[in-house]
């Protein structure tokens, strides 16, 4: 849902960006209920690029989290 008194869209983040914020809620003890959370609320307001987002970096941090220990 784009608000009605801002007349640029989102833009969208870059896969870097997506990595880097990933990055970042691996550090959160409660990134998954973070990460729900928003998912949730975004999807409360319909806003589906919000969602596709939060879902790419929730697919990131599992991807961190699964990656074999250097």
């Amino acid at each position: 849902m784009l608000d009605p008194l801002d007349p640029l869209p989102p833009t969208p983040l870059t896969d870097w960006e997506i990595l880097a914020v990933a990055s970042r809620m691996v550090q959160r003890c409660d990134c998954d209920q973070f990460i729900a959370e928003r998912v949730g609320l975004l999807a409360l307001i319909e806003d589906a690029p919000g969602v596709a987002t939060w879902r790419a970096i929730a697919m990131k941090v599992r991807a961190i989290r699964d990656a074999p220990a250097v």
